[in-house]
């Protein structure tokens, strides 16, 4: 009887370590995998990382080139634009020639929202580029058609207007406003510190015709 009962305990023992053998192999099966799956995911969102970041700084790149060229092509072009004392004469009562050479410039800069001139007297001179942003025309309340807008200021005290144009294309005028202003160039900070030796370009300033932030360049 003591032999059949200790036959039994021994056959009892025997599956133990079987199933503990199984469940260390398993386990170890599991963890060996859980490491490597883990190890390859690691590796992987690192390559990703590294190729996320080496496109970025191409792309930066790129654009920083872009600007770079947009901002010196601008600069000679206004360079050469404020040498000429008889196109932003404050004294030429028709300034066609001086809308065409901004339209002009702003046709080969896109991104540029407008150019204005301010003058000694007060007065102000202003072409946007309603092509610039949808912003732009829907603030103007412009319509499909409209290409540009000219605003122009004159006059002292009481008797100060602003005079807004809207053309199209080909500057066929399609109708003009006229209200009483306050705008004067002469208080803003971009005047005080415009020269004609150089171009200046001021830190983001809101702009007269639109509550977005644009920078203006002198």
């Amino acid at each position: 009887m003591l032999v059949s009962a200790f036959q039994k305990l021994k056959s009892r023992i025997r599956f133990s370590i079987r199933l503990t053998v199984v469940a260390v192999f398993v386990l170890a099966t599991s963890l060996t995998a859980l490491i490597a799956i883990s190890l390859q995911y690691y590796f992987s969102e690192k390559m990703a990382i590294e190729a996320s970041v080496k496109n970025f700084n191409l792309a930066t790149g790129s654009v920083v080139d872009y600007l770079a060229r947009v901002n010196e092509k601008s600069e000679n072009t206004l360079s050469v634009m404020v040498q000429n004392s008889s196109l932003i004469s404050a004294n030429s009562e028709d300034k066609s020639e001086l809308r065409n050479v901004m339209s002009e410039i702003m046709q080969l800069n896109p991104l540029f929202y407008a150019l204005y001139v301010g003058y000694e007297n007060g007065d102000f001179y202003e072409l946007i580029n309603l092509e610039s942003s949808e912003i732009v025309r829907q603030q103007l309340q412009a319509i499909e058609a409209d290409r540009w807008v000219v605003i122009h200021i004159s006059g002292e005290g009481a008797e100060r207007v602003q005079h807004t144009h809207y053309f199209d294309q080909q500057f066929n005028l399609r109708i003009s406003q006229t209200k009483g202003t306050s705008y004067d160039p002469r208080e803003r900070l971009w005047f005080k510190q415009a020269n004609s030796t150089r171009v200046k370009k001021q830190s983001h300033i809101s702009l007269l015709t639109c509550k977005h932030l644009g920078k203006p360049t002198q």
